[in-house]
């Protein structure tokens, strides 16, 4: 079973053409049986998109020194299609997932820009307990990047 440590949308309806969500969910890398992490992070880069699509070739990119398994998924649900980007590393025994999803190529771009800025990542990189101005940097860059959305807890 996934352990979902944040999930934040912009609202209950899902499909609101301005819809878009962010959640961080870990697995135990050792309940994968595939020995290959890279093949593992696939497959949990599938489960946190909820989709079997074949189609979506992973490709690695590594952002502040970590190496990441990043997906991209086309959903369909009901009439509404949505985009997803999973972003997948093994840390700490864990398989470690960042998942964005919206109703929109231009919110889909906006969430994953958040991945990119690779200065505020670099010094701030995952910590137990990120200093102060840390916490702030981190915030700043996502608030610049995600300034038109309001995101909320997915209850």
């Amino acid at each position: 079973m996934l352990h979902a440590l944040l999930a934040l949308s912009t609202g209950d309806d899902d499909t609101t053409s301005n819809w878009g969500s962010v959640t961080i969910e870990t697995y135990p890398r050792r309940s994968v049986s595939e020995p290959d992490d890279h093949k593992a992070a696939v497959q949990m880069n599938a489960w946190v998109a909820d989709s079997k699509d074949a189609g979506a070739l992973p490709k690695s990119v590594v952002i502040s020194g970590q190496n990441f398994t990043v997906s991209v998924f086309g959903l369909q649900e009901g009439t509404v299609k949505k985009g997803a980007v999973v972003f997948t590393t093994v840390r700490k025994g864990k398989l470690l997932s960042l998942a964005f999803a919206a109703n929109s190529p231009e919110q889909l771009q906006a969430l994953t820009e958040t991945m990119k800025n690779r200065s505020v990542l670099r010094t701030c990189e995952i910590q137990r307990r990120p200093s102060r101005s840390c916490r702030k940097s981190l915030t700043n860059s996502r608030a610049a990047a995600l300034s038109h959305a309001r995101f909320r807890p997915i209850r």
